[in-house]
């Protein structure tokens, strides 16, 4: 198990069962999943109006972790949902919570890279992933393989943290500082998409909800840090210094995040 791997397992295992992980979610994210993405509920809605899903729809989604938004999806549309990642146990997690939703027979789970998906075929309708590629180093063949997976007629929805371009060696600095640590891509997202067979339909700028998200997430684990400190140790403070750190780079125009929706070119 690589270190990120490992570190993701703990954190979903963290997050699940941690009655302040919870509570801050619900107040950040609008749900209770033990996610770890940024995505809110508003957020998720607005990927699901795009990607018209149903009860004869079949659905994957992406890192899963835990569960958030790939069960929230199937709940909402009916549709049947495949489930995707490496850290075991956060999958684990979000076949239990599925089961307990009432949605056992239509969620599966799969430990799977999403660079190397474990399907023949072009056997899905919706492909979703939220903020998933950039904490992943092969960006593009994790596009390849979703282009392959996905039925001619189908779309992808994902959100995405990217490097704006331009900087400077300082601006670059800066702004690693405030996004994931795999952020940079080999090319702007519109030309990767293009090169791997996508066809973008809608962009939308998340950067203004991001920034939001990332102070209110500052403010209530700064309230709760007594609490945090008994999971994330020493590593605590750093970790809500993090929050400051993605906003200058928001408000410094070095980074942004977007939300994507894209159909097989």
């Amino acid at each position: 198990m690589s270190e990120q791997t490992e570190r993701f397992n703990d954190a979903y295992k963290a997050r699940a069962t941690n009655p302040t992980f919870l509570s801050i979610e619900k107040q950040i994210c609008g749900c209770g999943y033990g996610a770890t993405s940024w995505t809110t509920q508003g957020e998720a809605d607005e990927m699901l109006r795009h990607l018209n899903m149903g009860p004869e729809t079949h659905l994957l989604d992406i890192g899963s972790g835990a569960g958030w938004p790939a069960l929230y999806f199937a709940d909402q549309s009916g549709c049947d949902a495949t489930l995707t990642d490496l850290p075991y146990d956060g999958l684990s997690i979000a076949r239990t919570r599925a089961h307990k939703d009432g949605m056992r027979a239509r969620v599966r789970a799969a430990v799977a890279s999403a660079a190397e998906l474990p399907f023949g075929g072009a056997g899905f309708d919706a492909i979703t992933h939220s903020d998933v590629l950039c904490c992943l180093a092969p960006k593009i063949e994790a596009l390849e393989a979703c282009r392959r997976v996905i039925k001619p007629t189908g779309k992808m929805a994902f959100s995405v943290i990217y490097l704006n371009a331009g900087l400077s060696d300082a601006e670059m600095e800066l702004a690693k500082k405030g996004a994931p640590g795999l952020v940079e891509a080999p090319a702007p997202y519109e030309d990767m998409l293009a090169q791997t067979g996508w066809t973008i339909t809608h962009r939308a700028s998340l950067k203004d909800q991001f920034r939001k998200t990332a102070l209110h997430l500052k403010e209530l684990e700064e309230a709760n840090r007594e609490d945090l400190l008994k999971v994330w140790g020493d590593e605590t403070d750093n970790i809500i210094q993090s929050r400051v750190d993605y906003v200058t780079a928001i408000d410094n125009n070095l980074t942004g995040r977007d939300l994507f929706i894209v159909k097989p070119a």
